[in-house]
Order: C-alpha cells, then sequence, then structure tokens
C-alpha cells in the first residue's frame, strides 16, 4: 500500500490521541495557516520517548514539517488531488479509518470476550459441504437445501460419518480425507462454521449451517484445551503424487539419512540449511515460526504437538508434501484475557464476525437520530424491476417518477437538522451495487435490499458527521490526505526521475564511485563433505581439474549427502571458513568441529569500485536523496512561507 511507505519515510504520520492545546498560527504557507496545535500534536506522536522538548528538537522537526507541506501544497497546485486513482485510494482509507467508529461496542466486546474463551478450546471436526452457486436463485437454494436434507436422513442411520463425506460432500478432499478438518480453534474457520462448530456436542452431528460457501452439517470428534502455539523446525525432502517411485525411494533414503546425523550429535539447523528441500526455511534452519491448531494439514500437527519437550525431535514422518523431521524450539500457551485483550480485539474487528456489530450500531443511531423510514415506498420497486436487472441491463431512468420520501434522519445536533433519501437514492443504490445473477422473486429481493439500503443510509449518514464528532478522526482524514499528495508527487519528482534518469543516474555514480568500493574478494568454491575420505577425494578431483557435475556424479554415489556445494565472490572478512586458509589461489582441506570442507579460491580480486550494475539499488537511493534535496531547494524558493517566531518560542520554552 502506498501510505504504508510514506509511514516509513516520513515521520508525519502515527496513530494516538491528538493532543492539541495551544491555537495560535505557527506557520503560513501561501496563506494556508496551520496552528501550533497541529505542529505540536505530530511532534508530540512523533517523539513520544522524549521527556521535554528542546529547542533543537522542535527547531529541527519544523524544518522538516515545513519541507512535507511544501510538497503536499506543490502536489494540490498540480491537480493531484482531483485525480481519480487518488480519489479512489483516499475513499478506502477514509472508510478504514471510519470503521472503529461505525460499530457497536458492546456487541463487539461480546465478541471478544467469545473469541477468548473459544481459543481456550480445540475442536477436532468434520464435515460434509452441499455447495451453492454464487448468487443462487431460489431454485438453486432450494435443489441444495433438498440434498442436505437426504444427507442428514442418511446419517442418522450411517454410522461412518467419513463414508458419507467421501460420496455426498461438494469439497474436493473430502474424497481423501473423508472431511476431516482435524483439529481447530477460533479464527480458522470462516465464523458461522466456527460457532456451529464449538455449539455442537462430542458426537452430534450440527443442523445445517449456511456459509458463503454453501450447506455444511458437521460431526464434532472431539473438543480439548487449547495446546496452544508452538514454534517448530523441520527438514523436508520432497516425495509427493508427483514423485516418481524411484525418487521417492531416494527421498526416504535422503530423510533417514538425515535423521542418522542428527542422532549422531550433528546440528539440526546445520542439517536444515544444507539439504532440506523447504528453502523458505531451511536458511532459517528450518524455522517455520510460531503456529497453533490448524495451520499446518492434521499429519503434520498430529506429530508436531505430540513432541513433548523442548529441543527434543520427531523420527522421519510422511505427509502428502514428503518426509519430515520436526524439532520443537518453543511452546506457549495464550494468556489473560487482560493479557490478549488488545491483539483479540484487532483481529475480531478485521473478521467478518464483526459485521453484526455495524447492525447494532444502526439500531442504536436509529434511535438517537430519530429516523422514520417508510417502508410502503419499497412496494413500487416490485413491478419496476425486472429480469432485466439481473442481466445488468435495467434501466434507472424507469423510476424516475418514483419520489417518494425513504428515510428521514432528523439529527438537529450535528449541523445536518434533516436529511431525506428517497426512492430515486433507492434505484442509484440498487444501480450501484447491481450484480449479475440469475433471476430470483423480485419482491423478495426488493425486501432484502432494502432493509440492506436502510442500513447503508444510516452508516453512510453517521460517516458525514464523524469529523464534528471525533476531532481525532477529522485529523487522521488530513494527515491520510496529504501523506497519499506526498507519495504521489514524490513518485513523480524523486523516485521514478531517479529510476528513469538513466545519464543522470551514471553521471551522479561516476560523480561518487569511490563511496560504492569493494574490498579485497575471493572467487571461491566449497565443497562441503560428509565424511574426511570424501573430502579428500573431492581435493584429488579438483586437482584434476574436474568440474562440479564430475564431482557430484563420483562422490554422492552411495549416499545423497557426500558433498554440497556452493560458490561466489566472497568479500575478505566476510566469509568464516576463508578466515582458515591462505588468502591467495589454491586448493585447502580442512576440518572443523566434525565437518569436512575443501576450499578452492580460483582467483583473488583487488579492492575497487562496484560497477554501477552491482549497486544500482544503492546509487539509485542516494540518488534520489540528492534529487529530493534539490527540489526542496526549489520549493522554499517558489512557494512563500513564514514561521511565527513569537509562538515558536514559546513552544521551545
Amino acid at each position: 500500500m502506498k501510505f504504508k511507505h510514506i509511514l516509513t519515510g516520513f515521520a508525519f504520520f502515527a496513530s494516538g490521541v491528538l493532543l492539541a492545546q495551544q491555537n495560535e498560527v505557527l506557520l503560513t504557507i501561501e496563506g494556508d495557516e496551520i496552528t501550533s496545535s497541529e505542529f505540536m500534536a505530530i511532534y508530540n506522536k512523533n517523539n513520544v520517548e522524549i521527556e521535554s522538548a528542546d529547542k533543537k528538537s522542535i527547531t529541527e522537526y519544523l524544518d522538516l514539517y515545513v519541507n512535507f507541506k511544501l510538497k503536499v501544497h506543490d502536489a494540490e497546485v498540480k491537480g493531484f488531488d482531483t485525480i481519480p486513482s487518488y480519489k479512489k485510494e483516499l475513499s478506502g482509507y477514509v472508510d478504514q479509518l471510519a470503521s472503529p467508529y461505525l460499530v457497536d461496542s458492546q456487541f463487539t466486546e461480546a465478541l471478544i470476550k467469545e473469541a477468548y474463551d473459544r481459543l481456550n478450546q480445540e475442536v477436532k471436526a468434520s464435515h460434509i459441504l452441499v455447495k451453492i452457486p454464487e448468487n443462487p436463485s431460489p431454485e438453486d437454494t432450494l435443489v441444495a437445501w433438498n440434498k442436505m436434507k437426504m444427507i442428514i436422513g442418511l446419517s442418522k442411520t450411517e454410522s461412518d460419518f467419513s463414508k458419507l463425506a467421501k460420496e455426498y460432500s461438494d469439497d474436493p478432499s473430502a474424497k481423501q480425507n473423508g472431511g476431516d478438518l482435524g483439529y481447530f480453534s477460533a479464527f480458522r474457520m470462516v465464523y458461522a462454521f466456527e460457532s456451529g462448530a464449538f455449539n455442537t456436542a462430542v458426537g452430534q452431528i450440527s443442523a445445517p449451517i449456511r456459509t458463503s460457501y454453501g450447506y455444511h452439517i458437521i460431526k464434532v470428534v472431539d473438543k480439548i484445551p487449547a495446546r496452544g502455539e508452538i514454534k517448530a523446525a523441520h527438514i523436508m525432502i520432497v516425495s509427493n503424487e508427483k514423485t516418481t517411485e524411484e525418487d521417492a525411494k531416494k527421498a526416504k533414503k535422503k530423510i533417514t539419512e538425515i535423521y542418522q546425523k542428527l542422532q549422531a550429535g550433528e546440528a539440526f539447523a546445520k542439517l536444515a540449511d544444507r539439504y532440506s528441500d523447504d528453502r523458505g526455511s531451511a536458511p532459517k534452519g528450518g524455522d517455520l515460526g510460531w503456529f497453533g491448531a490448524g495451520r499446518m494439514v492434521p499429519d503434520f500437527e498430529m506429530i508436531a504437538f505430540a513432541i513433548q519437550e523442548v529441543g527434543q525431535y520427531s523420527e522421519p514422518f510422511l505427509t502428502q508434501y514428503g518426509w519430515h523431521i520436526v524439532l520443537l524450539e518453543d511452546r506457549r500457551h495464550q494468556g489473560t484475557y487482560e493479557e490478549e485483550y488488545e491483539k483479540l480485539s484487532k483481529k475480531v474487528k478485521g473478521d467478518r464476525r464483526s459485521l453484526g456489530s455495524e447492525h447494532a450500531l444502526v439500531l442504536k443511531l436509529m434511535k438517537d437520530y430519530k429516523v422514520k423510514v417508510n417502508s410502503k415506498g419499497k412496494i413500487a420497486f416490485y413491478t419496476q424491476l425486472d429480469s432485466t436487472y439481473f442481466e445488468g441491463n435495467w434501466d434507472v431512468s424507469r423510476a424516475e417518477s418514483l419520489k417518494s420520501n425513504l428515510i428521514t434522519i432528523n439529527d438537529k445536533k450535528y449541523g445536518k437538522s434533516k436529511v431525506v433519501i428517497t426512492q430515486k437514492d433507492f434505484a442509484n443504490y440498487l444501480v450501484d451495487n447491481r450484480r449479475k445473477q440469475k433471476s430470483v422473486s423480485i419482491p423478495l429481493f426488493i425486501d432484502q435490499e432494502f432493509d440492506k439500503f436502510v442500513d447503508h443510509s444510516v452508516i453512510e449518514y453517521e460517516k458525514s458527521v464523524l469529523s464534528f464528532k471525533h476531532p481525532a478522526y477529522k485529523a487522521l482524514v488530513t494527515e491520510y490526505h496529504d501523506g497519499i499528495l506526498l507519495f504521489e508527487i514524490m513518485e513523480k519528482e524523486v523516485w521514478k526521475k531517479a529510476m528513469n534518469d538513466t545519464i543522470g543516474l551514471e553521471k551522479f555514480y561516476s560523480e561518487n564511485k569511490q563511496e560504492y568500493m569493494w574490498n579485497e574478494r575471493a572467487d571461491a568454491h566449497f565443497y562441503i563433505c560428509d565424511t574426511k575420505e570424501n573430502a579428500q577425494k573431492v581435493k584429488t578431483l579438483l586437482e584434476e581439474n574436474a568440474g562440479d557435475s564430475v564431482i557430484d556424479r563420483m562422490v554422492n554415489i552411495d549416499s545423497e549427502l557426500g558433498v554440497a556445494m556452493r560458490s561466489g565472490k566472497y568479500e575478505k572478512g566476510k566469509e568464516p571458513f576463508l578466515e582458515n586458509v591462505e588468502w591467495k589461489t589454491g586448493i585447502y582441506q580442512m576440518e572443523e568441529n566434525g565437518s569436512f570442507t575443501v576450499i578452492q579460491i580460483s582467483e583473488l580480486l583487488p579492492s575497487q569500485p562496484k560497477e554501477l550494475k552491482e549497486v544500482k539499488g544503492l546509487v539509485t537511493s542516494s540518488y534520489q536523496d540528492q534529487l529530493d534535496k534539490d527540489w526542496v531547494e526549489v520549493l522554499r524558493t517558489k512557494y512563500s512561507f513564514t514561521i511565527n517566531q513569537e509562538v515558536l518560542n514559546t513552544l521551545t520554552k
């Protein structure tokens, strides 16, 4: 996201409560006045670790703030705030900023407590899914419902739920796993499904549950106290349904040999880095980070969670992805409600379960704002809409004659004493939210859409008065407005200019190439062997000028771990292996901590400037800094600005 980049590069945007005390004008840019309270609010939010504001820090910060505001002003002068893409992006951020204000707090609190309680438990369940098409017709829904009723009937006489899942479930994975979902806790499934599982007793089958996927029935197999989260590492050797029989045998042999090395005392991280096929985790010693129930495939989780002691590892085992050895690195459990509250609050508010909280707010606002709804006004649309609407061809002008009021908002507190929403507004809402689908019952569709329209209208009104009700919200909207503008103009004036100006970049590099130097380097090849005998064999082959492919073929005969190779150009003092050999060309054999390594230094490279292609990213970044500096100098001349020194002196005291 663009604004995230600005947050990183410029320290003028941060969340928090605005602390506005002073209202004197501190800064004026081309007639636009900025008060000391605006500046100090931002200063305080970005200097929270400073106990007292000293003159130097405030003065320096104000200097940066002036540069920032000049850039934003330049963007407005050049019309960046009129670009459709800018308007769309700002609208998206405004919606995000408004969302915390558009929920019922009591409803949300109940959801947070429910999530906490559920996270203390894990459910093991299986399910059968009957899919319903996207935007289903009543006929589609009826067909799915009848199929589900048939399955429910069969479940009363068929004790093997997995057999029914394999035969009737529309979940493709059910053919292999019989609908088994393993253990899971809160937030791992869609909310309706999660609730169905947690509210069903062990050994029982739930009532049908409707989700966006269709109808489900859930059989709850087990409920256990939450096992918490574990931090684990693994070594994986690929062996799946696409692996040939010969390669599958080699994979099993390889994981067995790795396991033997572990038992002989070799470090897990070292073996993972050298041999694991999971290249995302291998360089980190196989580390998978923290995970809880439902994050990994059930076969993997079963083994990983069964390891009792931190530091222990499993025997090799097979999943659908291949062979694994798992190391338990750490284990943790959920904290108290107070300790987990902030994290859970964010998760709940970012989850679809929070949608009910918006409707609860609507009901409160309708009472506060004395909202009146004319439900009879929707009846006219029963005849105005036809099948052309669902084909995307309905013309809103057909509702031109409909002018009755549908919703009246009587809010006298925030400057809009009366807002009237008409049938024409509803017609436009229907068009704006139209989606192609099968024709459905028009009265039923209108009733459903009208209920959504009432909620939408009340929420939109609430959004329109948020700036009056919540000064902090208004300030954040202004900051995001400025931040996105800053990104747009920085991209044009600095970032893209630096990337596209190849002549200017080359000139800048030429003038500053001594800033980008290589130290002395060695062009080296490393051969890491499992035995001293194999290391000697590699050394002999290198002395005979054998290539890497020949070495691999001659050494890795009985074992896949005989030799591992890597090569590159390494700076002096940056590669530990090279610290133990002479800094000159040649072939060296070394043994350290049970590891046998052969090193071939084929060339020594003197200290020299790096080529532009080798440091283009660094050079481009420095060139951007120079362009930015030059641009600020132009802006400070182009636009008039004044700082009220009297007010500044007051702040610095």
